[in-house]
């Protein structure tokens, strides 16, 4: 994962990305956050790419062959420079009127409209050979306190999400996104507590795998917010999210803590080498289609 910091010029990025993979026998994501607009355009912050329109302008302006546009566009920028996957798009409604985490990266509060313009912006990245992350399961967009700042709550229960943000991730999900970001917002009225949503078997196995059917890669976090990093330790954030159904931890506060923890885990039979091995086939067949 990079970001504009990552970045000086189009060669020693270039040069980074290379030496990267020669450093791995497998195949990896690199992944970078380029979505439109000012806030979410790392690559374009680095001055290496033209800025597009935001996902909220293209979403208010009810044309979804910009949003598939963008998708081809910023999917072969990003292919020309070495990365395959976007940290994007984002799959969220935006609900409240008084802003919210995702007002400038959603397409907006209406979900059929959302759902066309998500499908549309996926089968872009897809036509450029670039991965889709739709992000941040199950939404964020009615929710008002960062997680990367403490707990943040959502008072959606599970009919609206059903109605409301499910559907749009299932059509961001059928036109083909090969991964589903679980974040770190609570949602009470469906879960019962305010466990994290990456971190809740009932978000990622029950609404993610069941309700939704998805079968592709999930990765859950970034496990180094406040929301999650407050209330549990590296070891039990990551053990936690695989015992969820996530097959990818994203940024544990620390890292050798976490792979520790999940070792641990299988030793001690909390995780079974049967559900890595799932984990893995399905981080496999994305990576190695063929």
């Amino acid at each position: 994962m990079y970001h504009s910091a990552n970045i000086t010029s189009e060669q020693q990025l270039q040069d980074m990305l290379s030496g990267t993979v020669n450093m791995s026998k497998y195949r990896l994501f690199f992944a970078v956050e380029e979505l439109g607009g000012e806030a979410h355009s790392e690559v374009s912050k680095a001055g290496l790419m033209d800025m597009r329109p935001s996902p909220a302008e293209i979403g208010a302006s009810g044309d979804t062959q910009a949003a598939y546009d963008a998708g081809t566009s910023i999917g072969a920028s990003l292919g020309n420079l070495g990365f395959n996957t976007e940290w994007g798009p984002c799959a969220d409604l935006s609900l409240l009127i008084d802003g919210n985490l995702v007002s400038d990266i959603s397409y907006g509060s209406d979900p059929g409209v959302v759902s066309e313009m998500l499908a549309s912006m996926v089968r872009g990245l897809k036509d450029g050979n670039i991965y889709s992350c739709l992000k941040y399961f199950p939404g964020e967009g009615s929710v008002s306190a960062d997680p990367a700042q403490g707990m943040a709550s959502s008072e959606r229960g599970r009919e609206e999400l059903s109605a409301g943000e499910l559907a749009v991730y299932r059509a961001g999900i059928e036109a083909g996104a090969e991964i589903v970001l679980v974040g770190n917002a609570s949602y009470p009225n469906v879960v019962g507590d305010n466990t994290p949503a990456c971190l809740s078997p009932v978000i990622t196995s029950d609404l993610l795998r069941g309700e939704l059917g998805y079968q592709g890669i999930v990765i859950a976090g970034p496990l180094n917010e406040a929301a999650v990093s407050a209330y549990y330790a590296s070891a039990e954030a990551a053990v936690k999210a695989l015992q969820a159904g996530a097959d990818m931890v994203f940024c544990p506060e620390n890292f050798e803590e976490a792979r520790q923890g999940v070792l641990d885990a299988i030793g001690e039979g909390k995780l079974s080498e049967d559900e890595i091995n799932q984990c893995l086939l399905r981080i496999y067949r994305v990576k190695y289609p063929e």
